[in-house]
């Protein structure tokens, strides 16, 4: 899994927590891990085995199949992602209508406003970075 990837189901995984109202504490001894452990899942920093995410997703009610498709809806939103800001690269004018259209989109507010940033630097002919680009200094 990626560094995006882990981030994004870090945070919907912390925000079902925070929506049962529990501590990180409470889900790592549910889960058989420590605090830090947790904190690290939820913050997309975890670089350990999976087996501690599937304990983490149990012990916030998700079985390995609900946790199968929180993976695969957090992909398949990378996924647009990616191809709506290459649409914007090869056709810089349609980026302002990109921007339109995704304001009527459901998305998680970072990943809402990485998106926008995008298009709204193609639109300005700036070069805008690829998944997988390594972070270039900004104008």
């Amino acid at each position: 899994m990626d560094e995006t990837a882990r981030k994004e189901l870090g945070l919907r995984l912390a925000r079902r927590r925070e929506a049962m109202g529990c501590s990180q504490a409470q889900i790592a001894g549910e889960a058989g891990c420590s605090h830090a452990t947790v904190h690290r899942v939820e913050t997309g920093t975890y670089r350990g085995g999976e087996a501690t995410i599937r304990a983490i997703g149990a012990a916030l009610g998700l079985d390995e199949r609900g946790l199968e498709l929180e993976l695969e809806d957090v992909r398949y939103r990378l996924v647009v992602h990616a191809t709506l800001v290459e649409v914007a690269r090869r056709n810089p004018g349609l980026a302002a209508s990109i921007v339109t259209i995704i304001g009527d989109m459901v998305i998680d507010g970072d990943e809402h406003r990485a998106l926008i940033r995008a298009l709204l630097d193609i639109r300005r002919g700036r070069r805008t970075a690829r998944p997988g680009d390594s972070p270039s200094p900004t104008a």
